[in-house]
């Protein structure tokens, strides 16, 4: 009994271990902003991002992978890049959209 007790003890150790690398890497470095873009985390692994590209405004919302050769956050291929007009299109139909999420949820 005590041999099934001392392997339970150990697979239970084993798990807590590997459940404390996985959160370990959630936390490694992230990609720094450049040239003052501003980064707002809204999942795990999506980002938002208000940059400047070739002298427009762009509002990214991007999904984000980790480089496992430098173990840094990049911005991956899925995601959209709305322009300031889309943008602000966007806001002013947050209502409308708010109450089709809504509606589907009764």
């Amino acid at each position: 009994m005590s041999l099934k007790r001392d392997r339970d003890e150990e697979e239970e150790f084993e798990e807590k271990a590997e459940v404390a690398k996985k959160a370990a890497k959630t936390t490694k470095k992230s990609t720094p902003p450049i040239d003052g873009e501003a980064v707002f985390t809204i999942g795990p692994k999506r980002k938002v991002t208000v940059s400047l590209f070739k002298g427009n405004i762009l509002v990214n919302i991007r999904e984000f992978y980790e480089d496992k050769a430098t173990g840094e956050e990049k911005p991956g291929n899925k995601g959209i890049a709305l322009s300031l007009d889309q943008w602000n299109q966007l806001k002013t139909q947050m209502d409308q959209i708010d109450a089709a999420v809504q509606a589907r949820r009764a």
